[in-house]
């Protein structure tokens, strides 16, 4: 009683929230969609930059684009990759293919200046119970 998660994002310097794939994968349905549609907004409202994990296929992209979710991660994009694969993707704007006739840009996200104390949250914190 009285440790709730959400409590946490009130008291740390959070500058990113990640929603777990768990929620991703759920997105065709009502619920799972409306809650991460909730974190988005949420997270806007305490100015984090949100990523999504574990974006697997074209209709998970497009809905979280609709949602205006503006980060993501997961095999859509490319496999796990080594420190110097990934340094020269970044490099170079590297776009992948994610369906017929359409690319997603890789970009680095701008980096915040934070403290080193800083955390980042993700939804699998959040005990909203």
């Amino acid at each position: 009683t009285g440790y709730s998660s959400l409590r946490y994002l009130q008291q740390l310097d959070l500058t990113v929230m990640k929603i777990d794939q768990l929620f991703v994968r759920g997105l065709r349905k009502s619920r799972p969609r409306q809650l991460v549609r909730s974190v988005i907004e949420m997270a806007a409202g305490l100015n984090l930059q949100v990523v999504a994990e574990g974006i697997a296929s074209i209709d998970q992209l497009r809905t979280l684009q609709a949602l205006n979710c503006e980060l993501g991660q997961g095999y859509l994009f490319s496999p796990p990759v080594s420190v110097e694969e990934i340094d020269s993707l970044l490099g170079a704007a590297h776009t992948y293919p994610v369906g017929l006739g359409d690319s997603a840009p890789i970009i680095p996200a701008p980096r915040r200046a934070r403290d080193p104390g800083a955390h980042i949250v993700t939804t699998n914190d959040i005990d909203v119970g």
